[in-house]
C-alpha cells in the first residue's frame, strides 16, 4: 500500500475506535465475514458508521485497542487511551 493509502486507513481506523469510544458501539462480522462493522446503536438494520477490514480488525486486537466479545470487538481501556491520545 502507498503512504497515501496507508494515511487513509490509519484515519478510518482511529475515526471508527473515536465512533466507538462515543457510543459504546461494538464492531460486528458483516455476513461475508471479510469486514466488520459499526453500527449505530449495534442496530444492523442500519447503515454502519464505519467498516473495517479483518485485517485491520485484528491489528487492533493484537495491538491491544480492541477485545473479543463473542463474534464482536469491543474497545478496550487501552483502545480508549489510544482515542484520547489520538484527540489531544
Amino acid at each position: 500500500a502507498s503512504a497515501t493509502e496507508r494515511g487513509m486507513n490509519d484515519r478510518l481506523v482511529e475515526r471508527a475506535l473515536a465512533r466507538m469510544a462515543a457510543t459504546g458501539a461494538l464492531l460486528t462480522p458483516e455476513r461475508n465475514g471479510a469486514r466488520y462493522a459499526l453500527y449505530p446503536n449495534n442496530d444492523r438494520r442500519r447503515r454502519p458508521l464505519a467498516r473495517l477490514s479483518a485485517e485491520q480488525t485484528r491489528a487492533l486486537e493484537a495491538s491491544g485497542a480492541l477485545a473479543r466479545e463473542g463474534a464482536c470487538y469491543a474497545l478496550t481501556a487501552a483502545g480508549r487511551a489510544r482515542v484520547a491520545r489520538d484527540a489531544a
